[in-house]
């Protein structure tokens, strides 16, 4: 691991800070099209649900994985144009014009992703991608939650300011990025299962169509209550970034799930307890779905990084995160701020949570069959290290010696060889007679002293 990683958090967390404050609905957003020549509503159609599409045919495409710096560079620059173009439209009342230009900056904005998580995937240790992921997710929602409280300051230049600070700040922040990462280190990848990677889309979709009617309809009733509420939003992210700095040990991810979806539950209750005061139940809704972020997208790139595919599983998940946003938009639109509708919000955001729980455990079962072929390979190849040159153990052995082989180097008793080589016992006696006499000694037993001595 690099020196180097906190540029997977700048690059990563300056973009999310953009796209949260602009395209996703953002305070910019309504600030430049505050003229009301352009409807937002509509936009959303543009911004979110065709980049979505196009992701998700993309997805069924083997991309080749040396267009990521491409991906990275071209979005940021095309939404950095694009920003400023809106901002020109807008001004000019060319309505059309503007959306078809959220539509092209969405699908630039999910190639960046695509682009980022692939290097993250290939090159982050998967013991640290929680705590990378994490810092760059809260650097994202504290620059977006920053604007909406200069928004409701009345600091409409500064929004567009930190805005576009925000997108020059990734580029450069990508540029080290793709400099310092740009040979990706070859790794064991193993064929990714298409049940796993239909059960990830399902959760994400599932578990974000709440979030997005929180956004909607919960969160208006926490600013109409107390104007600064960003500013609580602010302290929950770095509250929550500092923990994740100061934790040791990552948590299973059945058992982060679990803290998350009580969280939110707790902040569901309590808003039904105080119907008055949202603000309780809107801070710890608020913490529930930041862990549910961070648990999701670690998930996504374990998965890129065991099963490989980084481009094809970010961009398919991503689909599948934005139609749940677009949908979960819709429904809060929909409803009002009445007790009723209240009710129903939980019930709905209740049903999908507990629907998305039941895919965990197949998920968690996938990922962990991975891991373990994942160690296993890696120990192989180490005990290869310093033994015998590869190139000369399959000189010399047949490919089925040479799996035999390093099964012996990691020492495992010949029934466990036979049972992983897929042999019956008297099999692998004769593979095994052949393989010391290749090496000149005359069992196992020497065979293992001469390695470890560095002898063979």
């Amino acid at each position: 691991m690099k020196k180097n990683t906190h540029y997977f958090v700048l690059s990563f967390g300056l973009f999310l800070g953009w796209l949260l404050s602009f395209l996703y609905n953002g305070p910019a957003l309504e600030i430049i099209f505050a003229n009301g020549n352009v409807n937002i509503k509509y936009l959303a159609i543009a911004y979110i649900l065709t980049p979505s599409l196009l992701s998700f045919y993309l997805g069924f495409f083997n991309l080749n994985e040396n267009y990521r710096a491409l991906f990275i560079r071209s979005a940021i620059i095309v939404n950095l144009a694009g920003t400023l173009l809106a901002i020109t439209l807008n001004m000019l009342f060319c309505s059309t014009a503007v959306y078809i230009l959220a539509g092209i900056m969405g699908i630039f904005s999910v190639l960046y992703i695509a682009g980022w998580g692939c290097y993250f995937a290939r090159s982050v240790s998967i013991k640290v991608m929680y705590k990378y992921m994490a810092y760059a997710i809260c650097l994202g929602n504290i620059i977006f939650h920053t604007n909406e409280v200069l928004k409701a300051q009345g600091y409409h230049g500064m929004v567009i300011a930190l805005l576009l600070a925000s997108l020059l700040g990734s580029y450069f922040a990508s540029k080290k990025l793709i400099s310092e990462y740009g040979i990706l280190k070859s790794q064991y990848s193993f064929q990714l299962p298409k049940d796993l990677l239909a059960m990830m889309c399902f959760l994400m979709f599932l578990l974000n169509v709440g979030g997005g009617v929180v956004q909607t309809l919960i969160s208006p009733l926490a600013e109409n209550s107390y104007r600064l509420v960003h500013g609580i939003d602010i302290m929950i992210y770095l509250v929550l970034g500092l923990v994740i700095f100061k934790t040791k040990k990552s948590l299973p991810s059945d058992i982060l799930l679990i803290i998350s979806i009580v969280i939110i539950a707790s902040g569901y209750l309590t808003l039904i307890m105080i119907a008055g005061n949202p603000l309780p139940a809107y801070a710890l809704l608020v913490v529930g779905y930041a862990a549910l972020d961070i648990f999701i997208w670690t998930m996504v790139a374990k998965l890129g990084h065991i099963y490989g595919q980084p481009l094809k599983v970010f961009l398919l998940i991503m689909a599948a995160n934005l139609l749940a946003v677009f949908m979960g938009n819709t429904l809060g639109a929909m409803l009002n701020s009445t007790l009723q509708d209240l009710y129903l919000t939980i019930a709905l955001s209740a049903l999908s949570t507990i629907l998305a729980f039941a895919f965990v455990p197949f998920i968690n079962k996938f990922l962990q069959q991975g891991m373990l072929q994942l160690e296993q390979h890696r120990a192989q190849e180490e005990a290869l290290k310093g033994v015998v040159a590869v190139a000369k153990a399959t000189e010399l052995l047949t490919p089925k010696e040479l799996d035999i082989y390093k099964f012996m180097l990691l020492n495992l008793k010949n029934k466990e060889i036979a049972v992983k080589a897929k042999i019956s016992d008297n099999t692998l006696k004769g593979h095994a007679r052949s393989i010391y006499k290749k090496f000149g000694v005359s069992n196992k037993k020497e065979l293992l002293e001469r390695a470890n001595k560095g002898g063979l």
